[in-house]
């Protein structure tokens, strides 16, 4: 994918967040989120790039500043979470990223938020603790699948259905149309 495509889709994919904003702070009980993803700072880009984290959460009770990774589908809401698995470039992945920092410590989101949008319209969010999504995919919980081979730049992923989530004891926050 070429750079003008991914920033037009950072684009994109913020301006719903910005409109799911209020949801998200609900969700979240009150925690505020500030983006980080497109933002042009070297600590914006190492927080995105590196850490996986596109939008930082502060909490109005306390100090304690954390992280979010966010991802936006324009299709059908499928309730699932989708973490990719392996990409053909051979670059890390977010699975990759996101168990290694839980597993040696280093910084990475706490929450990963999965949103759908349908006709234009907010169809279905779901947030989960990072941690816990990582232990549902490590446990072989999660369904492998391939992108389709008509697109460009293949990779697999995880799915984590939303239900099974919480059939096997993981705690999801989740909003519905």
């Amino acid at each position: 994918m070429n750079e003008f495509v991914v920033n037009e889709d950072i684009k994109i994919s913020s301006s719903w967040v910005e409109k799911m904003k209020p949801i998200i702070e609900e969700l979240l009980n009150g925690w505020r989120i500030i983006p980080v993803e497109g933002e042009d700072n070297i600590i914006c880009k190492i927080l995105d790039m590196s850490c996986g984290i596109d939008y930082l959460m502060t909490s109005p009770k306390s100090n304690i500043v954390t992280g979010m990774a966010s991802r936006v589908q324009y299709s059908k809401n499928y309730r699932t979470f989708t973490v990719r698995k392996e990409r053909e470039s051979q670059s890390i992945t977010e699975f990759d990223k996101r168990k290694d920092a839980i597993l040696y410590g280093g910084l990475y989101p706490k929450y990963t938020m999965q949103a759908y949008i349908v006709n234009n319209d907010i169809d279905g969010l779901a947030i989960i603790k990072t941690k816990d999504l990582i232990e549902f995919i490590k446990c072989g919980f999660a369904e492998e699948k391939q992108t389709g081979m008509d697109k460009i730049g293949q990779a697999s992923f995880y799915v984590c259905e939303w239900d099974k989530i919480k059939e096997n004891g993981y705690k999801i926050r989740e909003y519905n149309k």
